[in-house]
């Protein structure tokens, strides 16, 4: 009998002491993580300072997703996964940490490109369009006499396209002796032809029609007032540059080879406008952080459709959003920190195509 009792008694101790083992470990709680907002690499389990920078630490928020929340995501709850990549950082840290926020506006951007260039000497283009325009008169008569020479001219034609030269440009030449002069005296008839050097990113904004200030040391504080009159078709490729051409009133100062600088003020665009400083480029995609509460940021891809080098047109914000736009380093930092390299929210016009609600 005293066998079987403490046998018993064994067991339900053993029961006990299990029980307690489950129950302990289920309440265990999850150990506390502080990191440097500047080297986030560096981590510890207690509040302190970084031994890199001497920057307060900060606590690392810990999920508090449940399983059956895990469970359910997995099933592509998208409404879940945007709410889920949110940074929580209270209102002193985001004062100490330098984040300022803003709102975006809607506005006409314009930016200002200068560019160096020179009074045009251009002896080849000038020899071809005189070989093209005797080659045009030949043709003339050779249709005349025996209905011929209709392709006597292409090879020239294919000639000064390859010098660079528009079609309105090689027309302009053949017909008008002054506009061919200037290839090579650089002003004549009160005007004077610049030749300017694009590189081949400068294309997306220039084109046949823009305003152009032509300065030149030559004569300090005069400014030449002309338009763009063409944009060449070869690349250098020794320098991948591109040549246009401006027409600009003059009253015989300019020389041919004179260097010149030559600014332009290009429209840029009109749309929702932020700060560039806003804008975190991964090389893939183009981040904001979106200010969702006062302690809550959430990351939010959007697309750059233009700008000048203080703001940047973009797509998927609106005027009511908050942005921040200093501190971005550090809220990518934590983004980092908590979801790896890659954000995996999609972009507004990537719900909407897939005919998700925002």
């Amino acid at each position: 009998m005293k066998v079987k009792f403490i046998v018993r008694y064994s067991m339900r101790i053993s029961t006990v002491l299990v029980l307690l083992f489950v129950f302990a470990c289920a309440e265990k709680k999850v150990p506390e993580v502080w990191y440097c907002p500047m080297h986030t690499h560096y981590q510890v389990d207690h509040p302190g300072k970084c031994p890199i920078c001497g920057m307060n630490l900060v606590k690392k928020e810990q999920s508090s997703r449940t399983h059956a929340a895990d469970e359910h995501d997995a099933h592509g709850n998208a409404e879940n996964k945007n709410t889920e990549h949110t940074i929580t950082i209270n209102s002193e840290i985001q004062s100490r940490l330098g984040i300022v926020t803003t709102k975006p506006i809607t506005r006409k951007l314009s930016l200002k490109l200068n560019l160096a260039g020179e009074v045009a000497y251009e002896p080849d283009i000038y020899a071809a369009i005189i070989e093209y325009r005797q080659l045009l008169l030949a043709a003339k008569s050779l249709d005349a006499s025996i209905g011929g020479g209709a392709n006597l001219t292409q090879s020239a034609l294919i000639r000064l396209e390859q010098l660079g030269l528009s079609k309105d440009e090689i027309h302009q030449y053949a017909h008008s002796q002054s506009a061919a002069s200037r290839l090579i005296t650089g002003s004549t008839g009160g005007k004077a032809l610049i030749t300017l050097r694009l590189t081949e990113a400068d294309l997306a904004y220039i084109h046949k029609g823009i305003p152009v200030k032509i300065t030149t040391s030559a004569y300090p504080g005069k400014i030449w007032n002309g338009k763009i009159t063409a944009v060449g078709k070869l690349v250098d490729a020794k320098n991948r540059s591109i040549s246009a051409r401006a027409l600009v009133k003059d009253n015989g100062k300019l020389a041919a080879q004179m260097a010149v600088t030559a600014e332009l003020e290009i429209r840029a665009g009109h749309g929702v406008s932020i700060e560039r400083s806003a804008i975190f480029d991964t090389g893939e995609k183009q981040i904001v952080f979106v200010k969702t509460a006062p302690t809550q940021f959430t990351p939010r891809i959007v697309r750059i459709l233009g700008g000048n080098d203080d703001f940047a047109l973009v797509s998927g914000l609106e005027a009511k959003d908050e942005v921040a736009t200093s501190g971005t380093f550090l809220l990518d930092s934590e983004a980092k920190l908590k979801w790896g390299d890659t954000i995996g929210i999609p972009s507004t016009q990537e719900r909407h195509n897939h005919g998700e609600k925002k």
